[in-house]
């Protein structure tokens, strides 16, 4: 085997195995609320008596898909809990997104090769998509990310092979594949920025307005036949499915406000997303990918290749389309990376054949620190996770029938030995609601009858103590209840962060989802002074106005 395609095989199977690690990180309890509500959608579905999903936050194909592979399992294990049981369906969906995120690495693998016609450039882009932490980490949850990230780079293979020379079975195969991405997300309509990009240089080019207009018609009724053969009830249910779309395009646009959208307020769009790179990426890639793509751009203004001219559009397009938008999260850019990826092997490649020594140093540089970095984030797979480290201690520490407050979620976790009687769980705080008298009782009264109090993640107290001017009672609450003012003491803390080498990498300031599904920060407290009602209620209003 020629040496180059062995160090690809081994950058294969590593990417792999980071990947389908501990695929059960979570023991069964589902902490993704997106998984969750997918696979409760997947255990609703009856072949062929309901078919109907009713869910309209993902479309229709990949709640098919996992409920056919549930089945092929039942009949294999004969365990019905592979087609109704929410944590066994979440199971199959992470198996689908480890596959699909490491076939991605051999697609970006042949994507490079066949555009740079360097083994050198391929190999590195695929290490740097094998050892992209963001990638990895959405391999490891239930959703699609994976899946459209792999059916992208497919669109854009067929794409390039077809340039200079269209014809009407490849866009026929491109027209399909966007017809399935959209079976699975509605933003896939992004996707056509590619095929879309090279019709439009074609017309430039050969003036042949006829074969443009036939090329956009098996584009639209193509993908559009494939969207409703594989979601159908994206069409069926259209007042459901555009209902859904318009509450999606409210929440993304900042124009309906809901509590996971808090954290976006004041943020800079676009330096907030790059600020995000690092966290994705690693310290140095997001450095040498941005870079890589302005030096392409560049050269392309020297010496025009058309070929890439539909890649360069398409992530410059999806960058400052997705990158304007209100909500950030960072899954919204796990499609890029892997293009990313690319352009930062290109321009390193390119370094190294201009200045060997240099070009190594800084090749071996950004390689280490990647790695570092990789491994360091692949500790958290290798921990129990922190909601499970967090209840146990609980069960075994705090005594029965003690009063627990939360925020935002319940912990402790119901386990299986334990009665659902064993604490008194108080209500959780209306964090996010709007501060007023009646939200002032409401923490007084809860505060002052807790004997613990515990924040199950840093998604209030993370994004409220930034918005002092529009909740000035709960960031009030936070900066006592951290400055003991309140009578409550930390006894506990639980964190997973990234660490090397005992090292730990405090990821708190990533945006929120990068760590509360798999690795949130836990913090108990204890009240030790027991303040009345009207002392707590004092120090919470304390230099304050409430309505």
């Amino acid at each position: 085997m020629n040496l180059k395609y062995f160090l690809f095989l081994l950058i294969f199977v590593l990417g792999s195995f980071l990947r389908f690690y501990n695929l059960g990180w979570d023991k069964e309890y589902s902490f993704h609320p997106d998984e969750v509500n997918l696979s409760n959608s997947v255990s609703q579905i009856r072949f062929f008596e309901q078919m109907n999903p009713n869910f309209f936050q993902y479309n229709n194909f990949t709640i098919y898909l996992y409920k056919v592979t549930g089945y092929f399992l039942l009949i294999i294990t004969k365990n019905t809990d592979w087609i109704v049981n929410i944590a066994k369906i979440t199971l199959i969906g992470r198996f689908y997104s480890a596959l699909f995120s490491s076939i991605t690495i051999i697609l970006i693998f042949y994507l490079t090769k066949i555009i740079t016609k360097s083994m050198n450039v391929a190999l590195l882009a695929s290490l740097f998509t094998a050892l992209t932490v963001s990638l990895i980490q959405s391999a490891h949850f239930a959703v699609t990310d994976s899946i459209l990230t792999f059916i992208l780079i497919m669109i854009a293979i067929i794409n390039y092979k077809s340039n200079n020379n269209y014809n009407y079975t490849n866009f026929f195969l491109v027209s399909v594949f966007i017809g399935i991405s959209l079976s699975i997300k509605s933003t896939a309509i992004y996707f056509c920025i590619i095929p879309v990009t090279d019709l439009i240089i074609e017309l430039f080019r050969f003036k042949n307005i006829k074969k443009f207009i036939n090329f956009l018609i098996i584009l639209i009724t193509t993908s559009t036949l494939f969207f409703f053969l594989l979601s159908p009830y994206s069409f069926l249910k259209w007042d459901n499915f555009k209902a859904g779309m318009i509450l999606e395009k409210e929440i993304i646009s900042g124009t309906k406000k809901v509590s996971w959208n808090y954290q976006f307020l004041h943020t800079l769009p676009y330096l907030y997303q790059i600020k995000n790179l690092f966290w994705q990426m690693g310290p140095l890639l997001p450095l040498t990918s941005i870079f890589g793509f302005i030096y392409l751009v560049i050269k392309q203004l020297r010496e025009i290749n058309l070929k890439i001219v539909s890649l360069l559009s398409w992530s410059l397009s999806y960058f400052l389309s997705v990158g304007s938008f209100h909500v950030k999260f960072i899954r919204y850019f796990i499609p890029l990376l892997p293009f990313f990826c690319i352009f930062s092997a290109w321009l390193l490649i390119e370094i190294y054949q201009s200045r060997r020594l240099f070009g190594r140093t800084i090749i071996l540089v950004v390689i280490l620190t990647t790695f570092l970095y990789n491994f360091a984030f692949f500790a958290i797979y290798k921990k129990e996770q922190t909601r499970i480290l967090a209840s146990s201690w609980i069960y075994n520490n705090i005594p029965p029938k003690s009063n627990i407050l939360t925020e935002d979620e319940v912990l402790p976790l119901n386990y299986k030995n334990s009665s659902g009687g064993f604490y008194n769980l108080l209500p959780t705080l209306p964090s996010f609601e709007t501060d007023n008298l009646n939200k002032l009782d409401i923490y007084t009264n809860r505060l002052a009858e807790a004997d613990y109090f515990i924040l199950p993640n840093r998604r209030t107290y993370g994004t409220l103590t930034k918005l002092s001017r529009e909740y000035p009672l709960t960031s009030n609450f936070y900066n006592n209840l951290v400055n003991g003012n309140l009578g409550f003491k930390k006894i506990k803390e639980f964190y997973s962060y990234p660490s090397i080498f005992g090292l730990n990498i405090n990821d708190d300031t990533a945006e929120e989802t990068f760590q509360v599904f798999d690795h949130p920060k836990i913090i108990i407290y204890k009240n030790i002074s027991k303040k009345s009602f009207q002392d707590i209620k004092a120090i919470l209003v304390y230099n304050i106005e409430l309505n």
